[in-house]
């Protein structure tokens, strides 16, 4: 991650928040990182853990309202999407969906970065582009860390229309 400027970034599942303080560590003052954590529990050790740190929002809601959320905390996007949710747990359909609403809350060109046991993400991400995949063997239990791309918006179309003489 690129923590030379001020960022948006979402973390979805940070579970106790063990790479939230990492991130925290790194960003700029003018960075913003918003939780989303479902475990209410872990959402109160979150609230303890991050109360002094204004840049840390959290959510207790699920990431399938990401793009809803940053627009109503006023972050039309975000530039960076870290996740450990396990993927290969979820229905297909749920997944998609998941997926969808991932790409919807992020600006063009920005990253989706999660960590996962198995590769069948690379198959239902498809609307974005792998850029990086490194396999991480010392892990317990090993892990595949994917960064996705969401493509740059494509330029307007114009389609020209030939009259027949």
């Amino acid at each position: 991650m690129d923590f030379s400027k001020p960022r948006i970034i979402v973390e979805l599942g940070p579970g106790e928040g063990c790479h939230t303080r990492r991130i925290a560590k790194k960003m700029c003052p003018n960075s913003r990182l918003v939780l989303f954590e479902l475990d209410k529990d872990f959402c109160r050790h979150l609230h303890k853990q991050f109360r002094h740190d204004p840049r840390i929002t959290i959510l207790n809601t699920d990431a399938m309202c990401i793009a809803e959320e940053l627009e109503r905390l006023g972050n039309p996007s975000c530039d960076y999407v870290v996740s450990g949710i396990p993927f290969f747990v979820i229905e297909a359909h749920t997944k998609l969906r998941m997926l969808e609403n991932i790409g919807k809350g992020m600006a063009p060109g920005a990253s989706f970065i999660t960590y996962q046991i198995s590769l069948e993400l690379k198959e239902y991400a498809r609307q974005f582009h792998l850029r990086h995949h490194e396999f991480c063997l010392l892990n317990i239990p090993p892990i595949n860390i994917l960064e996705f791309l969401k493509p740059m918006e494509s330029p307007v179309e114009t389609s020209l229309s030939v009259s027949a003489i």
